[in-house]
């Protein structure tokens, strides 16, 4: 897998290296995005997915209800607060940093939140 992962990274590298020098950059930000934006959407459909067809993930939830899904989402707002405090105290952008704040764990998503 690693050798899959190194040589679209080699790929994409020599492709924007390409574009830049002799394409359109323009036209590089249009597809860049589109390519990340349905990338991202992609992934999460498929962390869906398979959560929904893992049917020892769904027994669990069914038994202990949807209460269990309350600390996790005290700790995002806790989070989220929190750096809109310090975002506050440090004289940021605050969107920003709830945003990048928001988007612990999903570094690919932390990005484009952050604008």
């Amino acid at each position: 897998m690693m050798k899959h992962i190194l040589a679209a990274l080699a790929i994409g590298l020599l492709a924007g290296y390409l574009n830049n020098n002799f394409g359109f950059p323009q036209l590089n930000m249009v597809i860049s995005d589109y390519a990340f934006n349905s990338s991202l959407i992609a992934l999460l459909f498929f962390m869906g997915l398979l959560f929904g067809a893992d049917k020892e993930a769904l027994t669990k939830l069914r038994k202990t209800g949807f209460k269990i899904l309350a600390f996790p989402i005290a700790i995002a707002l806790g989070g989220i607060t929190g750096r809109l405090v310090g975002g506050i105290l440090l004289g940021t952008n605050v969107y920003a940093s709830m945003g990048v704040c928001a988007g612990y764990g999903w570094y690919t998503l932390a990005g484009p939140l952050a604008g």
